[in-house]
């Protein structure tokens, strides 16, 4: 699936799930939906460059108009340091309109040399978006841009008010049907890669009526179905697995994964006995961990690594597993911190070898803002030595 070539288009692609995107595509509309986390001038930028790079930039229409809402100030020189030629992209001058810029967006178009019928409606101020009537052409993939750009959560709200039309809003039956399925699975995606519009929905299951509440209880429910699938240690939706592996190239892999792919990794249960220096990493993959008010998650964790005989040969206390913003309580993460084991393969008669065997290691990962712990273990075994032909 190529990038969207439409704007409504916009939100079906970046609510799915990327299997068929290109990779500069797929990195460009999380830069978009993530946006809200960190709206700064480089980003913006950068998404700028990157949509006039794939020849898209005037698919994602309503995102200008919500950039030009929540950054009226800085929106201009943005595009113009991106070197945006308007006269090429009229749909730009219309966002410019509706998302409040109405002087510039005249200026910009007499620049452009439009026709004065064109020029003179971009002079109307525009009603606010959460002020206009539920259910307009676009609001679906207006109200998501507006959230990925303010991540005020209001907007979800209006996408949740799509499910209480009714056909003396919307004459067509037909046409009702499609736009309350369309919002089901916008919501069902949004649930699952923002808090606050999870938050949400779980705020509004509790107070709306009838199919609304029956629609959204059915998405958290399958949203905590699907989540207790990947771990099957759990403190309600807090989950976490400890891998070991001999991949050393995982944590660079991981850095480069995109947002939406999961934890993948070789795990390994043994490891043949040692004849060169063998290296083992063990990492705590969880997800789950409640996130404040400002979307910022506090994971850390304490670990210890028995040998075979019980001593225990490895441990750390308050490792850092992740101190920061995120979007999503459901996201796989890698805790920051990783732990390691060396299996030195010395033939010096004073080291002392590896006993071959069962080594365990244990972990308390603690979520500071849930309050909640999980204990975790695993194990990895040594396997005994095997004589050689040399031997």
């Amino acid at each position: 699936m190529k990038i969207c070539k439409s704007a409504f288009l916009l939100i079906i692609a970046s609510v799915a799930c990327f299997a068929e995107t290109d990779k500069k595509d797929q990195l460009l509309l999380e830069k978009i939906e993530f946006f809200y986390l960190d709206s700064n001038p480089i980003t913006a930028q950068q998404i700028i460059k990157d949509s006039l790079d794939l020849k898209c930039i005037d698919n994602f229409f309503y995102f200008f108009v919500a950039l030009a809402k929540e950054h009226p100030k800085e929106v201009i020189k943005w595009l113009a340091d991106a070197q945006v030629k308007f006269e090429q992209h009229p749909a730009l001058i219309e966002a410019l309109h509706l998302g409040g810029l109405e002087g510039e967006a005249v200026q910009l178009a007499l620049k452009a040399h439009w026709h004065a019928q064109k020029i003179m409606p971009l002079g109307n101020k525009v009603q606010p978006f959460l002020n206009i009537p539920v259910g307009f052409p676009g609001s679906i993939p207006c109200m998501c841009s507006h959230f990925y750009v303010s991540g005020d959560a209001r907007y979800g709200k209006k996408i949740i008010d799509i499910l209480e039309l009714t056909q003396q809003q919307v004459k067509n039956p037909e046409e009702l049907k499609e736009l309350k399925e369309q919002v089901k699975a916008v919501l069902q995606v949004l649930v699952f890669k923002h808090d606050r519009i999870y938050r949400l929905c779980l705020q509004e299951a509790k107070t709306r009526k009838g199919d609304v509440q029956v629609a959204l209880n059915r998405i958290l429910q399958e949203l905590h179905e699907w989540h207790k699938k990947p771990f099957s240690k759990q403190e309600g939706i807090f989950k976490a697995v400890i891998v070991a592996t001999d991949d050393l190239n995982f944590e660079k892999e991981w850095e480069n994964l995109p947002a939406m792919d999961g934890p993948f990794c070789k795990a390994i249960s043994s490891i043949p006995y040692p004849r060169n220096n063998t290296a083992v990493k063990i990492f705590i993959l969880f997800t789950g961990c409640e996130l404040d008010k400002d979307l910022n998650a506090h994971v850390t964790y304490d670990m210890e690594i028995f040998d075979p005989q019980g001593s225990k040969i490895g441990e750390s206390h308050n490792a850092p597993a992740i101190q920061r913003k995120l979007p999503s309580r459901f996201f796989f993460q890698k805790a920051d911190h990783s732990a390691g084991l060396v299996f030195d393969a010395s033939d010096e008669k004073d080291e002392d070898p590896y006993s071959p065997g069962t080594y365990i290691i244990k972990a308390t990962l603690k979520d500071h803002i849930g309050k909640k712990d999980l204990k975790l273990s695993t194990t990895l075994e040594l396997l005994p030595e095997h004589p050689t032909k040399e031997d």
